[in-house]
């Protein structure tokens, strides 16, 4: 008798277990519907966080963060995955023969007065949330324009949203060095971080977002601020409105913990990636005269003063993902304590790009990685500092500061 009970107390144990366990992956899936597809959801998506308090990085009225395309439609491309379109027209931004930011053709032949800077990296060097004229890129072409008169100044925005250092020194070996720049810049570092803290090897292509989506030409649409279908992007810790029974979220807490630890590269791993890439790729663009590395500014490790939006934006990105911030900042730490003396041996400038936005006490940061107009601006007369010495005949007076 004994024994028989003891076989069904087992038996409406695990009978409880598994109805429990039914009911909550039921729960999770109705969840997850309402939070993409319901009427919050796509008032989110309308408006967004970040999106209706963003317009405080701008100088110009009315522009805000999601008001315009945030990322090129793409195609498929062999050698990076993919690639903007070319000779494309979206909300706020074209593309041209090559598929770069511009709205100017590129020569493949160098023209003689030609003065031709390509600028490579991630969605910050397309410059996400700007409109064309916006972008850092822009504004350096005017600048360097200005001061270099009897020359036709070309800036080619060659960025791409979420592109890691890998894909940048592809497509300089692809495509860059055949076009004889005379300055190449990497606006780039974070999202090799960001690699970093999800545990990804930089050099496997399982870490593009991508492929299908990317083949279809779709990929910009596939790109949202829905964390469960955001593909690649840290979902951020179990929350408790993502459960019914409190027994699987208490679970799943430190499980997320643990495997987040495990996956996550030492920092010096990130930095020396880096540096592989940018030897392979100035080795490629061996007669490029200026060649830079421009360290993308991050929230998480600047020297800037932050302002009350910003605090604001910086804790709500922390709640979304705790421990990227101190990762963040721990990279940042190793990439300006390593990066100069490294990469000047590779014939390779650096510039840390925070010092573009240091002194400012307002707004520049629209997110935690992407700059209005204002942050654009002061990265595009940083860049002119660096560049224009080398770009100008030694003659040549240098302009006011």
């Amino acid at each position: 008798m004994g024994r028989k009970l003891l076989i069904n107390v087992a038996l409406v144990v695990i009978t409880v277990a598994v109805c429990l366990g039914v009911v909550e992956v039921g729960l999770r899936g109705y969840l997850k519907m309402q939070r993409r597809y319901g009427p919050e959801h796509a008032k989110d998506k309308a408006l967004g966080w970040v999106k209706t308090k963003s317009e405080d990085a701008f100088d110009r009225p009315g522009e805000y963060y999601g008001k315009h395309d945030t990322f090129a439609l793409m195609r498929y491309s062999t050698y990076v995955g993919y690639f903007p379109a070319a000779h494309h027209t979206g909300d706020g931004y074209q593309t041209n023969n090559l598929g770069f930011r511009n709205t100017e053709d590129i020569a493949l032949v160098k023209p003689e007065d030609e003065v031709r800077v390509v600028v490579l990296g991630g969605s910050t060097a397309w410059g996400a949330g700007v409109i064309q004229e916006d972008t850092y890129a822009a504004m350096l072409q005017s600048l360097l324009q200005a001061q270099l008169p009897g020359k036709t100044v070309r800036v080619w925005n060659a960025g791409v949203g979420a592109y890691l250092s890998t894909h940048e020194r592809a497509l300089v070996v692809d495509k860059v060095a055949a076009l004889r720049p005379d300055a190449v810049v990497h606006l780039t570092g974070w999202n090799d971080t960001y690699s970093g803290y999800r545990g990804f090897d930089i050099t496997d292509d399982r870490w593009d977002y991508t492929s299908s989506a990317a083949v279809l030409g779709q990929f910009h649409k596939m790109f949202t601020y829905d964390a469960d279908s955001a593909l690649g992007v840290d979902p951020g810790p179990p929350t408790r409105a993502q459960h019914d029974l409190a027994l699987f979220y208490l679970l799943d807490q430190p499980y997320y913990a643990k495997q987040l630890d495990a996956k996550q590269k030492p920092h010096d791993q990130v930095v020396e990636g880096l540096l592989y890439n940018m030897k392979i790729a100035r080795t490629a663009a061996d007669e490029v005269p200026v060649y830079l590395v421009a360290l993308q500014p991050t929230l998480y490790a600047t020297k800037k003063a932050l302002s009350p939006f910003e605090v604001e934006m910086k804790a709500h990105n922390q709640a979304q993902t705790p421990a990227f911030g101190d990762y963040n900042a721990a990279v940042y730490a190793r990439y300006r304590a390593m990066l100069p003396e490294r990469l000047a041996a590779l014939r390779i400038d650096m510039v840390d790009m925070d010092e573009a936005i240091a002194a400012e006490p307002r707004s520049v940061f629209i997110d935690h990685v992407h700059f209005g107009d204002r942050g654009n601006r002061m990265m595009a007369e940083r860049l002119l500092q660096a560049l224009l010495p080398k770009l100008r005949p030694s003659s040549a007076p240098l302009p006011p500061e």
